[in-house]
């Protein structure tokens, strides 16, 4: 209706003002100056643009200038001003009640334009249409109608931010022009509708009951279970449905369940050749001392370091392993052990003990060989084996680890013993029994973010082993039970986990002097570590509310894989001649990683090695 004084113009501008300062309404304006003779212009003939800004000065955040390409002056509203071009816009499919839904803008006196969303290809085409039966679209009616339209498009979809944050988020998201940042000729930039509906700023994962309360980044969080949970937590639902957090406060759905990772240790074909050699030398430091180097150089241009001398000269990507054998009067056999496995430390990779004896050695899988010594990793050590009787050896060790086994930063040590006993020349049995503390680690599981950044882990292991020998054939058993007690952050998303129970076992049968008297031939049966019995509860953030309270969902989850690995491999060596051996691998995987839907893993290994 036309306005004939400046009064009732004054009284209009005064009720928008007083309606966009009510916190819930946003209230769009065009920069327009149109229809200078129009007795709805004041006399003073102020733009009607300076005029309604200045009137809402007091709710300036509830407040939107918008600007098309006609009227891209910004000016003193630059810090509210939105351009829009002319165009249409596309943007992603929302859960709405209606296909098809109109908002509506314009100018006090031009016909009113309206923005409709059209599905299309599981988007929405966004265009502005005039009610009017004006054929002509554009101009500042164009610009308003599309600004309206957007905010509205964004109020449906997070109906619980205020016009302030609808107005923010719109800014925000625009798609910079002209000068860089925001300037007095497109202000903010173009509307960036599609851009609006996607995560602004970092993601995090909510630890709180609050959606402003401080969380890990969505990229922090992770959680690598080791080889003994196979594929535990995988097929989460709950997890699944989780959402992390953008700068709005806006949930969005971003499959926690895919920050939920699997190492599989499998003795298949990367594991057989990521063993590599190492040059060796032994030094006599006395009647009683003996010093053990092996190293490794990256360059293979340069020469085995294999004294003292040349490892001072250690390089990056070298890597050397050093033992001290002593004999301490009274006691038994002492070894030192410097960047070391903890079976070396142990004694345990070469020598009669059971199941690590050189028949053994030379298959590849290594679940016969007291499985917690994997979890500690390499680092230094000490080892105590002594004779207590004739037929009866016991060995004592402490090995420690300050390297992660996939991150840095955490630390493992171990106490392991090891008592064997000779009941005849054919029959050995032994007992071995030891304790795992880690930190930042669970069993060889990593954990971060959201998930936790502070686990630690305490285990109790137990071990029998068996061998039997006759003649040139040896049979050789083994099984190992554990159970542990993980302590993962109190505010991490899985927690209470309670006793973890876990085993392996193998059983193996060897004969020498096949086709002569230096080759052998192995057949084993095992399966590696893994978790029996064990169960947590995920805590997931799953939405939000009005009043930005997290709302979160609760589950007692498994975390037992849902199969069970058993490995068969056929091995055989034999020495080609002085300097030359050759030795073969067929193996044979169901379940690898204990996954039941993992395909069948078969291969089949030679190599060939020659010692200058």
């Amino acid at each position: 209706m036309p306005f004939t004084s400046d009064d009732v113009f004054d009284d209009l501008v005064a009720a928008m003002a007083n309606t966009a300062r009510d916190g819930r309404h946003l209230m769009t304006i065009s920069a327009g100056t149109y229809y200078p003779d129009s007795p709805l212009i004041r006399p003073s003939q102020v733009p009607i643009v300076s005029s309604v800004f200045d009137a809402f000065t007091e709710a300036e955040d509830g407040l939107l200038v918008v600007g098309t390409a006609s009227t891209r002056d910004a000016g003193a509203a630059s810090d509210s001003f939105i351009y829009v071009p002319v165009n249409t816009f596309k943007v992603q499919m929302w859960d709405y009640q209606v296909m098809r839904q109109f908002w509506c803008g314009g100018t006090l006196f031009n016909p009113i334009f309206c923005t409709e969303l059209i599905p299309e290809d599981e988007r929405y085409t966004w265009k502005a249409v005039s009610l009017s039966g004006d054929s002509s679209i554009g101009g500042a009616a164009y610009a308003q109608a599309v600004a309206s339209g957007a905010a509205a498009v964004l109020r449906s979809a997070y109906p619980y931010l205020s016009a302030a944050e609808i107005k923010s988020l719109i800014l925000t998201t625009a798609r910079d022009l002209g000068a860089p940042g925001v300037d007095e000729v497109y202000g903010h930039g173009a509307l960036d509708l599609d851009r609006a509906t996607q995560p602004v700023g970092e993601l995090v994962v909510a630890q709180g009951r609050s959606v402003d309360g401080a969380g890990p980044s969505l990229q922090s969080t992770r959680l690598r279970l080791g080889p003994a949970f196979g594929d535990a937590l995988e097929t989460s639902a709950l997890l699944a449905a989780g959402v992390a957090f953008d700068d709005f406060g806006r949930p969005f759905t971003v499959g926690l369940d895919q920050r939920v990772d699997h190492q599989d240790d499998g003795f298949g074909l990367g594991s057989f050749l990521a063993r590599r050699g190492m040059a060796q030398g032994s030094t006599r430091l006395g009647d009683r001392e003996t010093l053990h180097l092996a190293t490794e150089t990256a360059d293979p241009e340069r020469p085995w370091a294999t004294g003292l001398a040349g490892l001072q000269r250690q390089e990056a990507g070298d890597r050397y392993t050093m033992t001290l054998d002593a004999d301490a009067a009274g006691l038994g056999k002492l070894r030192l052990g410097i960047a070391t496995t903890p079976r070396s430390v142990l004694g345990l990779s070469a020598g009669p003990l059971a199941l690590v004896s050189d028949d053994l050695g030379f298959l590849s899988t290594e679940a016969a060989q007291l499985p917690q010594l994997d979890l500690v990793g390499g680092g230094a050590g000490i080892s105590l084996t002594r004779a207590v009787a004739p037929t009866t050896d016991l060995v004592l060790g402490l090995d420690g680890s300050s390297e992660g086994v996939h991150l840095g930063g955490d630390a493992r040590h171990a106490v392991q013993a090891v008592a064997r006993h000779r009941f005849a020349d054919n029959l050995t049995l032994g007992l071995g029994v030891g304790l795992l503390d880690e930190e930042g680690t669970f069993l060889a599981s990593e954990s971060g973010g959201a998930f936790g950044d502070d686990a630690r882990n305490q285990a109790a292991f137990g071990s029998l082993l068996g061998r039997y020998a006759k003649g040139n054939w040896s049979l050789e058993g083994s099984w190992t039970v554990a159970a542990a007690k993980p302590d993962l952050a109190a505010d991490g998303m899985l927690g209470d986990l309670g006793t973890v129970h876990a085993e392996s076992w193998a059983l193996g049968v060897i004969r020498r002097g096949v086709f002569d008297e230096q080759d052998r031939i192995g057949l084993m049966l095992s399966q590696p570590f893994r978790v029996a019995s064990a169960s947590g509860t995920l805590d997931v953030p799953v939405s939000r509310d009005f009043a930005g309270n997290v709302i979160r969902a609760s589950e007692r989850v498994s975390l037992e894989p849902s199969g069970r690995e058993i490995d068969l491999e056929l091995a055989y060596a034999r020495q080609l001649g002085p300097s030359s051996s050759i030795d073969t691998h067929a193996f044979l995987r169901h379940e690898p990683g204990h996954d039941a839907g993992a395909d069948l893993d078969l291969g089949l290994v030679a190599r060939l090695s020659r010692h200058w």
